[in-house]
């Protein structure tokens, strides 16, 4: 059970840690252009496509190894953003591109996603996986909350 527990903590992170990173990309859009047109184009990147695959992605986890399509989105989800910070630090880093790291990560969340709350149950005890469901839904409630927050502009 030590190791059930683990892991489950361990895939919640990562998942709460990417979204996370998803926010502070769009954050740093809005501040760099400081446009409302680019929000709305980045949060339609960074949502539209995992509301989109996340349909398909709880049918592949009931039908191919879940464990797979845990690792791999999030290790090109990984990949890509760390694409995208080197290219940033070499001065590459254009809106083009980034909403172009938004389209992979959103896809890869919306595979990663169910196939996590599809593997916990499989896992957990009864009494693990309803507390393990409560941390889930805490979490990502709690990812949420920056986008109902503006930047606060500098007094100057």
């Amino acid at each position: 059970m030590h190791c059930i527990g683990r892991q489950t903590i361990e895939q919640t992170l990562s998942l709460f840690g990417s979204s996370v990173v998803q926010y502070a990309i769009i954050w740093y859009l809005v501040l760099r252009s400081n446009s409302g047109m680019v929000m709305t184009v980045a949060m339609v990147a960074a949502a539209l496509l995992q509301a989109i695959v996340s349909v398909f992605g709880g049918v592949w986890a009931d039908r191919w190894k879940r464990k797979l399509l845990v690792m791999l989105p999030d290790a090109v989800i990984a990949a890509v953003t760390i694409c995208l910070s080197a290219s940033m630090a070499v001065g590459w880093g254009d809106t083009g591109l980034i909403l172009v790291v938004l389209v992979i990560r959103s896809a890869g969340g919306g595979i990663q996603t169910p196939a996590v709350q599809s593997f916990i149950p499989q896992i957990a005890r009864r009494r693990g996986c309803c507390a393990s469901t409560r941390l889930t839904v805490r979490c990502r409630r709690r990812s949420a909350s920056p986008l109902l927050q503006s930047p606060q502009p500098s007094s100057t």
